[in-house]
């Protein structure tokens, strides 16, 4: 568990790095640099006062429903509502500025709301198709495991 925890700091610190080799060349304005700062302090506030929040609760809903449903089928459940509220935070700025309006339409050329219905439409999609696999390979596993118990109790019988 160590060493993981090791790699994904390691992998954040070079993303960190990375972020800031390929942007500060291109904040050549300290007004650009002002409004990166700005989206960057906003981007935190909304994970820590939105998305995490929604998470702890998803959380604690699945912890509760775990003891009727196996874990993994929570942690689909799980992954799938954090993907959907990450694409649904990057998407808010596209909806709010096309719904203040823009003076050049081919600038936010598509219907935003839409596309993230689609893209909610997506992740349930596959929140179920992983939930129908995770199940199927419970069942399989099930009744090998079944099977199995079934052969060597009444071998020990037999004995």
């Amino acid at each position: 568990m160590r060493a993981w925890r090791i790699g994904l700091g390691v992998v954040g610190v070079l993303g960190i790095v990375a972020g800031v080799v390929l942007v500060v060349p291109e904040v050549s304005r300290p007004s650009r640099a002002i409004g990166l700062l700005v989206w960057l302090a906003v981007a935190v506030l909304l994970h820590d006062a939105v998305l995490a929040p929604i998470v702890v609760a998803a959380s604690i809903v699945a912890r509760r429903a775990g003891r009727r449903v196996g874990w993994g089928a929570v942690a689909i459940v799980q992954v799938g509502v954090v993907a959907g509220l990450v694409v649904t935070l990057v998407a808010l700025p596209a909806i709010r500025k096309q719904a203040l309006g823009v003076r050049n339409p081919t600038v936010l050329p598509q219907d935003y709301v839409v596309n993230l219905g689609l893209v909610w439409a997506a992740v349930a999609v596959a929140v179920i198709l992983a939930l129908a696999v995770y199940v199927v390979r419970g069942c399989r596993a099930g009744r090998a495991g079944r099977t199995g118990q079934a052969i060597r109790s009444t071998s020990s019988a037999r004995s």
